[in-house]
């Protein structure tokens, strides 16, 4: 079968280009439905579906007594729904954050806790190191767009601990 004149338009090397509109419209009048997704579940049914395999982790902020601010790092396992508060610092260094990685795998491991999924945002605090640490325990590291699944641990996290300032 050869292709319908209105798409060479769009095809890479032509001249001219066809508004999605169009296409979608073409397909539809020649009744071809749009393509099934094929990417695997959407992004609510992984999470049910590995809930007790996934750790989120973010920072949220805590205002001291004496007016300082610091930032605490802290987990979510989804399975069970239990936030540890890794640790606290006044400077989220690589350095610091690395070891609060290590730290945390070390706890997991001792509590018999298998992770396969480590969630977080795109902070400049996860470095490429701090996920080098989860890469090397087996742990799959996904960094969630902007507005995407770890946004709802922080909204987790700020509902938990927004009376701590910040």
């Amino acid at each position: 079968m050869g292709v319908p004149p209105a798409f060479t338009a769009s095809w890479p090397g032509s001249a001219s280009t066809v508004a999605a509109s169009t296409v979608w419209q073409i397909l539809k009048s020649a009744g071809i439905d749009p393509a099934p997704r094929r990417d695997g579940p959407g992004w609510p049914e992984f999470l049910r579906s590995q809930a007790h395999g996934i750790l989120a982790l973010d920072f949220f902020t805590a205002d001291l007594l004496n007016g300082a601010k610091i930032y605490v790092l802290a987990a979510v396992e989804h399975g069970t729904r239990r936030v540890r508060v890794l640790g606290a610092t006044g400077h989220p260094v690589q350095g610091w954050v690395v070891q609060q990685a290590r730290n945390l795998l070390m706890d997991l491991e001792d509590a018999g806790t298998r992770v396969k999924f480590v969630l977080h945002d795109r902070d400049a605090s996860f470095t490429p190191a701090f996920d080098a640490v989860f890469r090397a325990a087996g742990v799959r590291v996904i960094r969630s767009a902007v507005r995407g699944a770890a946004n709802e641990t922080s909204g987790c996290i700020l509902h938990l601990f927004g009376t701590m300032g910040g």
